[in-house]
């Protein structure tokens, strides 16, 4: 998993996509949003172990080959 961020999104570059993912550095905050690169709304939840998101709901896994770019909007990192 590799991370880039542009003002207020952090992309999480998910290298072995499966159908749900967790992002074990970035945490929700109240206004929190997950969608794909093109927009497509992704399903997610906080947990302990990080932002989990569901990939295969919006059928961005198409490849198991190929990386997959996750959104996310006003996020934190995860405290040390």
């Amino acid at each position: 998993m590799r991370y880039t961020a542009r003002d207020e999104d952090v992309f999480a570059i998910v290298e072995r996509p499966a159908p749900v993912v967790t992002l074990p550095d970035v945490v929700a905050t109240p206004t929190t949003d997950v969608t794909t690169v093109t927009g497509d709304v992704l399903r997610w939840a906080s947990t302990t172990g990080g932002l989990r998101v569901e990939l295969a709901a919006a059928a961005t896994v198409t490849d198991d080959d190929a990386p997959v770019a996750v959104r996310c909007r006003d996020v934190a990192a995860t405290p040390a």
